[in-house]
């Protein structure tokens, strides 16, 4: 897969105007959990349509992820995170393996800046801990050049890399839903479940934004249906969902999420100013940004 990075994770900011009103929880209460409903046919096909909604509609909480690549190429990362949609932040930590890579790093987003730890673009001579970018500037360089994720590796969204990305897919379910039957998620008790999503059906359902990224992590395969597993609490909120799908003629893609502490307040603060280099003030990055 290609590098997985945390600016691959700004849409888990991208939506922290969403109105939450529609959802039971706010920010300093936690969720309540039962187990949710046994359902199938179009009548699932809505629940987890409408579970991927109020989920992405809940102002905080923290998740957890996984991918990984089979095939001619290969590779996994891992992912941990935390977010505030009222306060336009989260902050994201990911380990990637594979192919003698093993690292890992930090990110902070912050209203339109993103903290990443330099550790992952030494090449540029940085002798601070972390580089400030724009997320706005940032996401137009490497959709205009791809080529730069050498310097900021995995800068655009892939497979496994975005929760948001999952919770999206969810509202294309076409077909039959099977409920699998009751399951602990973290100790918290849910009801999981089988479907197919076609990708393609839940585009018009989606912001702008979601839908541009939707289309770049699946190109062409937009109108093929991808199994998935979701796991939905007594309240319709997601849990986990996870999903798989083939490439080529020996190669498989895999990711997953988990959501807790859903409702419960998180502490995302900006690192140090002193500990931090303004991309703008490193030559070759002011040249790349146009400032």
């Amino acid at each position: 897969m290609g590098i997985v990075v945390a600016a691959g994770l700004m849409l888990a900011v991208s939506a922290c105007g969403v109105d939450s009103s529609a959802v039971s929880s706010q920010a300093g209460s936690a969720v309540r959990v039962e187990a949710g409903p046994a359902v199938a046919g179009v009548q699932g096909a809505t629940l987890i349509a409408q579970a991927a909604t109020d989920t992405s509609a809940l102002t905080t909480g923290q998740f957890a992820g996984s991918g990984s690549l089979t095939g001619s190429m290969s590779g996994s990362v891992s992912i941990t995170g935390s977010f505030d949609r009222t306060a336009q932040a989260a902050s994201v930590t990911a380990t990637f393996g594979g192919a003698g890579d093993g690292t890992s790093f930090s990110s902070v987003f912050i209203g339109g800046t993103a903290y990443v730890q330099t550790g992952s673009v030494s090449m540029l001579g940085i002798d601070t801990p972390w580089l400030s970018l724009d997320v706005a500037k940032l996401a137009d360089k490497l959709a205009s050049d791809p080529g730069l994720d050498g310097l900021f590796p995995g800068g655009g969204s892939s497979p496994g890399s975005n929760p948001d990305s999952f919770l999206d897919v969810l509202r294309g379910v076409s077909g039959a839903v099977t409920t699998v039957g009751p399951e602990d998620v973290r100790g918290e008790p849910t009801t999981h479940y089988k479907a197919d999503v076609l990708p393609s059906k839940a585009l018009d359902q989606l912001p702008a934004d979601h839908q541009q990224a939707l289309r770049e992590m699946l190109g062409a395969e937009l109108d093929q249906p991808i199994p998935v597993d979701v796991w939905i609490d007594g309240n319709g909120l997601v849990r986990k969902v996870s999903a798989s799908r083939s490439i080529g003629t020996d190669g498989s893609v895999t990711g997953q999420f988990e959501f807790f502490d859903l409702g419960q307040p998180v502490s995302i603060t900006a690192p140090p100013a002193g500990q931090v280099t303004r991309a703008e003030d490193l030559p070759l990055l002011k040249d790349l940004f146009g400032n």
